[in-house]
């Protein structure tokens, strides 16, 4: 299994989140039936970046030492709480990035709260992003997702190349013990699992027009030899989220020799998605110079393949 963690320091604000203290997204409109509670969500997102604010934080983003800028969203962005990433969590996943990137930017192209819920927004708003990050937070604070590096289009065959990866959060945002203080769940926020691609397979990518998935084929048992030589190279998905972005599942996968990156629902059955995000990575320093940049790469690349 080719999982790696990491424990980096990188922070995040506290939470408080219960499993009655979320809220559900149906395209544009927040449903606020039932026992849905936005206002908790909201606050706890507010804490989780407040860490950049935090007198204590110092050495986990406090006072403008990320290294790197976000472009796309801020703390008071109301319209995309509760964030996924926080700034602590993005410096914790920057230590996986390849070298040539690793210093660029966030840039937040999608949010589920703020775009609605659906494919063809998610896809429209990141059309010719190369390189992005999917974030999901579930409704039981569980935190994962993937990265890749070929622009998501609609295509009924795998596509993708091996830089890429899986990764999730070691541990809950729900979990009790971790909300003493800003300084705990900074410790939270830092420990995660990541899964490489294994040279195993080349089923990275996946997207149709009712599902979009990361990662695929059988995990084998290497240690039993009750087994046919050639199993054929069938299984679920590590990552995969429905056309309404409001459920996914996750299956062990052989292209990251990955478990289900859910725990709580680790026998395949459905995850609910309490906010999904999309970010890229840019080393612009401005969402307007970045914006110029990806239109006039995303021009030559569809004038190039025409001519």
């Amino acid at each position: 299994m080719q999982c790696r963690s990491n424990s980096s320091g990188s922070s995040r604000g506290g939470r408080i989140n219960d499993h009655s203290s979320v809220a559900r997204v149906n395209g544009d409109p927040l449903s606020d039936t039932g026992s849905w509670d936005l206002e908790s969500s909201i606050s706890a997102a507010v804490d989780a970046w407040g860490v950049l604010e935090d007198e204590y934080a110092e050495g986990y983003g406090a006072f403008n030492s990320l290294p790197f800028q976000i472009l796309g969203t801020s703390a008071n962005d109301i319209a995309c709480h509760p964030h996924v990433l926080s700034p602590p969590l993005m410096e914790s996943l920057q230590n996986f990035l390849p070298p040539s990137i690793s210093d660029n930017n966030f840039w937040l192209k999608y949010s589920l709260v703020r775009d609605g819920a659906s494919l063809p927004s998610l896809l429209r708003n990141i059309r010719g992003t190369r390189r992005t990050f999917i974030a999901i937070e579930t409704v039981e604070g569980e935190v994962f997702g993937s990265f890749t590096s070929v622009p998501w289009r609609k295509n009924w065959n795998y596509f993708g190349n091996g830089e890429s990866f899986l990764w999730r959060m070691r541990r809950s945002r729900c979990e009790k013990d971790a909300q003493h203080s800003i300084l705990d769940q900074a410790k939270l926020e830092s420990e995660l699992e990541v899964y490489y691609w294994s040279g195993r397979n080349n089923l990275v990518q996946y997207c149709t027009h009712d599902m979009l998935a990361v990662g695929g084929g059988l995990l084998r048992d290497e240690n039993r030899d009750d087994l046919p030589d050639k199993q054929p190279d069938m299984g679920g998905f590590g990552l995969a989220i429905d056309s309404d972005l409001l459920r996914g599942t996750s299956s062990p996968c052989a292209t990251f020799q990955s478990p289900p990156l859910s725990k709580l629902h680790s026998n395949g059955s459905p995850f609910e998605i309490l906010n999904m995000e999309v970010w890229t990575l840019t080393p612009c320093n401005s969402v307007a110079e970045a914006e110029n940049i990806e239109m006039t790469a995303l021009f030559l690349e569809t004038y190039n393949r025409e001519h």
